[in-house]
């Protein structure tokens, strides 16, 4: 997918990382890559040496879109990482719990473009099965956060719900068709259903031996 950038083109970095986080463009990854580091190349050294950073354990990025590359991989647990770190930051947070943008006329396009997400837990009223259940694909509490395919990769889903104080991360990967959407419901719902946060102690509070 791709917003259909052209040479010499003027886009707000925030219009660009709006296509690439709802509409999945990319361009638009290309684009911010090379704005902010010179090249593909030593954009993703950087995205490797933060993966490391903030916890991945298996992962290695060619490139800043996701497309297939043999050298090119990650790991469900790592995206969780990477999501709950992607997920403390407020600008973050703010685009990925939209599912449409509109970015206005630019010096090389007339007509604005209107951006709609393919990340279906955050508005979809189409129905799946779950737990011998008819829903929507729509989720109670989904704020974020991206999806993703590729014919090698298949459907994959990170996603990120909050209820009642309690915020869950859940990455599906190389699902057939809605299932994706089947196992998020079910993974989030487990993750509702079976833990809460809990006080053990309070700062300064003595506990006797």
């Amino acid at each position: 997918t791709h917003i259909a950038l052209e040479p010499g083109e003027k886009l707000t970095l925030r219009d660009l990382t709006n296509a690439l986080l709802i509409e999945s463009a990319n361009d638009a990854a290309v684009a911010i890559a090379i704005h902010i580091s010179g090249s593909v190349e030593n954009f993703a050294d950087l995205m490797n040496e933060k993966a490391k950073e903030i916890g991945a354990l298996n992962t290695h990025f060619e490139n800043p879109n996701g497309l297939p590359n043999e050298n090119h991989l990650t790991t469900a647990y790592d995206l969780a990482m990477i999501a709950k770190y992607a997920m403390k930051n407020k600008d973050f947070r703010d685009i990925v719990k939209n599912y449409t943008y509109i970015i206005p006329q630019t010096n090389k396009k007339d007509e604005a473009r209107y951006l709609k997400s393919s990340n279906r837990l955050l508005y979809s009223t189409r129905k799946i099965e779950v737990d011998n259940k008819i829903i929507p694909i729509k989720y109670e509490g989904v704020n974020g956060v991206k999806s993703g395919y590729t014919k090698a990769a298949q459907q994959c889903l990170v996603s990120s719900a909050t209820r009642g104080g309690q915020n869950l991360i859940c990455v599906v990967l190389k699902a057939q068709g809605t299932n994706v959407y089947v196992d998020t419901h079910k993974l989030l719902n487990y993750g509702f259903d079976n833990f809460e946060k809990i006080n053990l102690t309070y700062k300064n509070e003595f506990i006797k031996n």
